[in-house]
């Protein structure tokens, strides 16, 4: 049986326009993580190539990344030389994190469904994820309607990605919050 890191390779390396393919798995802030290094196209888009590995896998149980380089004739080399850490660090691997907390929890439903995706990583950005205005207004009308916190588009567009909105209404809510306590405070004097 092949190791998880053989088969996300393979399944990177069948994808159109992948000249060539490796995954390693690496500690990244205290965390295991599976990246899959990539090769080919400069315009393929790392969200999609992360995306396909996790269709056709399942759920990787451990946090998968996708890194695109110019040249991937050493592999182990990106590693040793700490340009695979720093990819990590910079948000140049477009790697998948997980909601935390109920609001990301429950924008990242949103998301999904709005997207018809599965496993949006809370710093996907919202245009690479195939996201148009239509898209953004249903988005924004579900965060209304949920959290009771109104966006405009164009917030929504800066923020560009979950924890970005999340960020949005935690600060929203937090002087909402402020305001009504400052008027009960008032009224009550």
């Amino acid at each position: 049986m092949k190791s998880l890191e053989e088969q996300v390779a393979e399944i990177l390396g069948r994808q159109e326009k992948v000249s060539r393919a490796a995954c390693t798995r690496v500690v990244h802030r205290d965390r295991d993580v599976l990246v899959g290094i990539v090769c080919g196209d400069p315009h393929l888009a790392e969200i999609e190539l992360r995306v396909r590995v996790t269709d056709e896998l399942g759920e990787v149980e451990l946090p998968l990344g996708v890194w695109m380089v110019h040249d991937l004739s050493d592999p182990a080399s990106l590693v040793a030389s700490g340009e695979l850490e720093e990819a990590l660090d910079q948000g140049w691997c477009c790697l998948y994190e997980p909601p935390q907390g109920s609001t990301e929890e429950k924008l990242t439903e949103i998301w999904e469904q709005a997207l018809d995706r599965r496993q949006i990583s809370v710093h996907d950005d919202f245009l690479d994820l195939g996201g148009d205005s239509m898209t953004a207004v249903h988005i924004l009308a579900a965060v209304e309607s949920t959290f009771g916190v109104d966006i405009d588009i164009r917030e929504f567009m800066d923020a560009a990605c979950i924890r970005g909105i999340s960020e949005k209404i935690a600060a929203r809510s937090g002087s909402g919050q402020l305001a009504q306590a400052a008027a009960t405070k008032r009224d009550r004097v």
